[in-house]
């Protein structure tokens, strides 16, 4: 996971930091969209990565618990969305008359 690295790393669990990372990760992402031979998959990675990193710096800035906040949100919300979706299967499946 692309949060724990950076939480790990204290070169990177810097504003600063990140904020270099996610611009050349942008820029890499639009060269890679206007090249003649566009690499898309390149750059949908690339712009993934950049959001994540957005997404630390907000919570850098913000936040009192740094990055523990995000990571439990990125572990524990998935979890929660798969019982809500078995949930509305489990609801809204039509009724077999066997």
């Amino acid at each position: 996971m692309i949060v724990l690295l950076v939480k790990e790393n204290p070169l990177l669990a810097e504003v600063e930091a990140l904020q270099k990372c996610y611009r050349v990760l942008d820029l890499i992402c639009e060269k890679c969209m206007k090249q003649k031979d566009m690499n898309e998959v390149l750059a949908m990675k690339m712009h993934y990565i950049s959001c994540i990193f957005q997404k630390c710096i907000t919570f850098l800035k913000e936040r009192e618990d740094k990055l523990d906040g995000f990571i439990k949100r990125c572990v524990f919300l998935p979890r929660g969305l798969k019982q809500l979706y078995r949930y509305q299967r489990k609801t809204t499946a039509p009724e077999s008359n066997v």
